[in-house]
Formats: C-alpha cells, sequence, structure tokens
C-alpha cells in the first residue's frame, strides 16, 4: 500500500476502526510483489502483532491466503497450520512480556 503497516494499524487502532486483519506478508513493492510466509516478508509481523495489541485490538485476525508448500495437500494444510501457529507464537510471546 505504500505507508507504514505499523503506524497505519496504530492509527486506525487507537479508533476502533480495525474489525477484521488477514494476518499476511509480501515481499517485493506495491506494483510486483508475492505473497510469503508470514516470517519471510517485508514486514516485522512480531512488530504487527505488538501494534494490534498495544491499541487493543479484540476483533477476528486470521491467517490470509496459503503460500505453496512442495508436497501439501490441495487446501494447503501444511501452510495453514505454519501460519496458524506462527500467529499463535507471536501472540504468547507478547502475552509473556516478550
Amino acid at each position: 500500500m505504500g505507508v507504514n503497516v505499523i503506524e497505519t494499524i496504530k492509527h486506525f487502532g487507537r479508533q476502533k476502526k480495525i474489525f477484521w486483519v488477514h494476518f499476511r506478508n509480501v515481499a517485493g513493492t506495491t506494483e510486483k510483489f508475492a505473497e510469503t510466509f508470514p516470517d519471510a516478508g517485508n514486514v516485522d509481523m512480531f512488530e504487527t502483532m505488538k501494534a494490534y495489541k498495544d491499541v487493543g485490538f479484540d476483533g477476528l485476525m486470521s491467517a490470509d491466503h496459503a503460500v505453496h508448500i512442495i508436497g501439501d495437500t490441495e487446501w494447503g494444510h501444511r501452510y495453514w497450520a505454519y501460519a496458524v501457529a506462527y500467529m499463535r507464537g507471536l501472540k504468547q510471546a507478547l502475552d509473556h512480556g516478550c
């Protein structure tokens, strides 16, 4: 989007205007990007999760857009397991003061 993601989360989050988060990361530019694993893109996803926590986000957060893994099922079960576990790990780290 060409914006500072963390500052944008804080801006709208403080106003309680974030209701549903599609938790994903991308690599590249606005004009040419590729979806990545949550820990492999342009954005520090730990910092995004921290920003959501700091503004008191209490809406729905879901992993978004499966990245293909060789040998995965047609539905991307391995990717979804990875993405959801990654999100939960970030949340648990923040809940424990990391």
